[in-house]
């Protein structure tokens, strides 16, 4: 699939998704918006309470969210130009507390977008729907980008990309989106060094080592992708020490990452399932006492909760209780398993490996991060796990599949564009009836 032809794609369903799901009803994506806005008024690190973050917003900020954000219920056009008309300063300031666990990474479009519109002081209404904007087209230039780096795997990246659940990230306030991004273009990043045949550059390891902590700053869960820098072949190295020193660099740069990334969620903890024993601290304790017992729990947990995390993964919207129809999900699953086939094989059993080992570690990672922030002490069920937070592992998990190309790059272009046309087009007609139907 070319880069132009997922571009005009992705921006098609993105703005399509954009307009029709109503502001706050992407899953955390109040609390997105108000994480940014916050940072945009120089609140970069977390001033805990009880509950969350809380922070001194202009009145309008306040007024917004209540009259958008909702669990339930319809939406009117009414509403909208209700909320539309209500103004930043309202003559008054009015606290709102907030998660505060990720670094400001993640939000740097957004709040690109709070720093303009508080300089032109528009309306919340404005603000909002430029953030989702910005974000949509900051992540559509990022894949594309990996697509232009990692030519054998641009099916996979593009396949992956407009998954309804995907679009549906991509088109809101939500720091997933600039997390997924950055984490396809690390993947696309490694993947090019390792098939590349000429010697390593500075620029090159330079790319490497800063999206590897990006990625890391974004959510440390996937820092495990930079792994992928020891199946970069020898050959691409003027010697072993200028190998070991690429390594120590990368990982010295995800250690990095993932330090001021675990400093700022340890400094933004606390208990958001009130009256439950829900501790960070006592779970790894747990966890550390007996890591077979977590390992069966979380054996179990894929084994009864597997198939919804598919489910999720290629779309399950609104607070998680919008349904895309699993006639849409299988086939979308069987175009990523396509797409990962096709896709530029390993050069050896080695790389194949531990592209796998990459891929599951990184999962068992999302799992016992839920099972650490939201599951009880010592519990026997990991909570909070949803599919969509698998998303930027799985072109790496596809590509570690790969036999290589065997059908022509016109027939999946043809093929990942008609399954993604038809499941979108399905997703944003459930969506319709969600909301404004």
């Amino acid at each position: 699939m070319s880069e132009r032809a997922f571009a005009v794609l992705a921006t098609a369903i993105g703005i399509l998704f954009l307009a029709i799901t109503p502001p706050l009803q992407v899953p955390d994506e109040w609390n997105h918006y108000v994480r940014a806005e916050a940072i945009g008024q120089g609140h970069l690190t977390p001033d805990m309470t009880w509950q969350g973050d809380c922070e001194s917003f202009p009145i309008g900020i306040e007024r917004f969210i209540r009259a958008t954000y909702r669990t339930s219920g319809k939406f009117t056009l009414h509403e909208l130009r209700d909320a539309a008309a209500i103004p930043l300063d309202g003559g008054g300031k009015s606290t709102l507390c907030f998660s505060a666990w990720y670094t400001p990474v993640p939000y740097v479009p957004q709040v690109i977008v709070v720093a303009a519109s508080r300089a032109l002081q528009v309306r919340p209404f404005v603000t909002f729907y430029a953030g989702r904007i910005v974000n949509l087209g900051f992540v559509i230039l990022m894949i594309v980008a990996s697509m232009r780096l990692a030519p054998g795997y641009r099916s996979v990246f593009a396949a992956v990309a407009v998954l309804p659940m995907a679009m549906y990230q991509l088109a809101s306030w939500s720091a997933d989106a600039p997390t997924f991004a950055a984490a396809v273009l690390l993947t696309a990043v490694l993947l090019r060094a390792v098939h590349r045949t000429s010697s390593m550059t500075k620029g090159e390891v330079i790319a490497i080592a800063g999206l590897a902590m990006v990625v890391a700053l974004c959510k440390p869960v996937y820092f495990l992708i930079a792994l992928l820098v020891l199946a970069i072949p020898r050959r691409r190295f003027r010697s072993a020490g200028q190998r070991i020193a690429v390594i120590a660099a990368v990982v010295f740069a995800v250690a990095l990452g993932v330090v001021t990334s675990s400093t700022t969620a340890q400094r933004a903890r606390y208990n958001a399932r009130v009256g439950l024993p829900v501790d960070v601290r006592e779970q790894a304790r747990c966890v550390m006492a007996n890591p077979l017992r977590f390992a069966e729990v979380a054996i179990d947990d894929l084994g009864a909760n597997g198939t919804v995390y598919l489910e999720e993964l290629v779309g399950r919207f609104g607070m998680n209780d919008v349904k895309l129809p699993m006639a849409m999900v299988w086939p979308e699953l069987f175009v990523l398993v396509v797409a990962g086939l096709m896709s530029a094989r390993p050069a050896s059993v080695a790389q194949r490996l531990l592209t796998i080992m990459i891929a599951l570690s990184t999962m068992a990672g999302v799992l016992l991060s839920q099972y650490l922030l939201w599951s009880v002490i010592c519990g026997h069920a990991i909570e909070g796990v949803q599919g969509r937070y698998f998303l930027p592992i799985v072109p790496l998990a596809l590509a570690s599949f790969a036999v290589g190309p065997k059908v022509s790059d016109r027939v999946q272009s043809i093929a990942i564009v008609a399954v993604a046309v038809i499941a979108n087009s399905v997703a944003l007609i459930v969506l319709l009836q969600r909301y404004w139907l």
